[in-house]
């Protein structure tokens, strides 16, 4: 897109500005010469629970499901699973700072042939340059690898939950701006977003902008409105006319707006009782003839509380999925398709010690919709340690 390629040189001419305005000949010696040193920090994670569906698998206790035979019901299964997390980063000598951060998940299910093993993998890097105290620039690049069961049924009529094997990189440029003590801006770009899967069908190319604009309204409490438009491009899945058929020697892309305002209030001097609230509306276009198109409106909520020892939070999210085209029949009588979301999420930490901890989490959702095929529900619950370091 046109857009995104006028990005580039406007980055590239402000950050040669700012640079060479503020940077000196010692400047430089810190930028490459020895590093004096690194703050390095991290944690592990080990635990141990019950998945009530690992593959997400069409229910007779979901909404709105229809009866299913016994050899067609949810897979449960007893998981185990690691974590860890690590961040390296510079601290900003003059003018530069960076980092680097990684985060890998590896859970294993003791039961059931579908799904033995789901992996997640996430890797972030940037160096940013910060002139003075209100103007920032950065250039970022992320990847990222996922093995793991995926709700498709946004985008692909009637396909229940699938296991990919998906991995991605983005690369773009960034920029803050503090406007006052109060009001900041920020900017992120993917200039270039790749996407693989391990059979290709869903292989893309993305591009996106995302802007925020931030007020502190009091201590540790602010409000954010955001807006982010992205744009993808598939390699080889074709794209489908209105009723649903393959357009020969087409390829589908996609854009996909959406406006976000989010509430984040510390409800008490010493910051124990926190609450997060947002609501946001996007918009799925289907470039070609505009059968995936749907109008997305979400709403979240999530509670925080600590004291002392003890961190509880808990969080519930509702989605709701309106298709523009795409139909159902229930009954003998065609409907427009609709898909809605619900999730929750409850985590209660018990710090033990300076570097360990322990924790419980229990993670629910419900699937559901008018096309009975996809519609699921499923309850995770583990324990586990974490040991922190530094």
């Amino acid at each position: 897109m046109k857009f995104f390629r006028h990005l580039t040189p406007f980055f590239a001419l402000l950050s040669v500005h700012v640079f060479a305005a503020s940077t000196t000949d010692a400047d430089l010696d810190a930028l490459f010469g020895d590093v004096p040193f690194w703050i390095t920090t991290g944690s592990l994670r080990s635990s141990a629970g019950y998945n009530s569906n690992v593959a997400l698998t069409t229910s007779a206790t979901s909404s709105n499901s229809a009866p299913i035979s016994a050899s067609r019901r949810p897979q449960s299964s007893e998981f185990g699973r690691i974590e860890g997390d690590f961040l390296i980063s510079h601290p900003q000598i003059n003018i530069t700072d960076y980092y680097l951060y990684t985060d890998v998940t590896e859970t294993h299910f003791f039961r059931g042939s579908k799904v033995r093993n789901e992996q997640d993998a996430f890797a972030s890097a940037q160096i940013r340059v910060r002139p003075d105290e209100i103007i920032a620039l950065a250039l970022d690049a992320k990847y990222y690898f996922q093995n793991q069961v995926f709700d498709l049924a946004t985008t692909d009529f009637a396909q229940s939950p699938t296991l990919l094997k998906v991995n991605g990189a983005t690369v773009g440029p960034s920029l803050r701006l503090d406007l006052s003590t109060k009001t900041w801006f920020e900017l992120d770009t993917t200039l270039l977003g790749r996407e693989r899967y391990h059979d290709h069908v869903y292989d893309n190319r993305e591009q996106s902008v995302h802007a925020r604009l931030g007020r502190k309204i009091a201590e540790a409490s602010s409000i954010k409105a955001d807006f982010r438009f992205t744009h993808r491009k598939y390699d080889t899945r074709p794209g489908v006319s209105a009723q649903g058929f393959t357009i020969r020697n087409t390829f589908l892309q996609t854009d996909q707006p959406e406006a976000t305002i989010n509430l984040d209030i510390a409800w008490d001097s010493q910051k124990h009782f926190h609450t997060i609230s947002s609501a946001g509306y996007a918009r799925f276009q289907d470039q070609n003839a505009g059968y995936f198109d749907y109008h997305l409106r979400e709403f979240s909520q999530e509670i925080t509380w600590n004291r002392g020892p003890w961190d509880v939070s808990l969080k519930g999210d509702y989605n709701r999925y309106s298709y523009k085209l795409q139909t159902v029949v229930v009954n003998r009588k065609t409907y427009l398709r609709k898909k809605e979301q619900y999730t929750s999420s409850l985590k209660v930490t018990r710090t033990l010690s300076e570097r360990f901890a322990a924790f419980f989490q229990y993670d629910w959702e419900d699937s559901r919709s008018n096309d009975v095929f996809i519609a699921y529900h499923v309850n995770v619950a583990f324990v586990g340690i974490e040991w922190k370091f530094h």
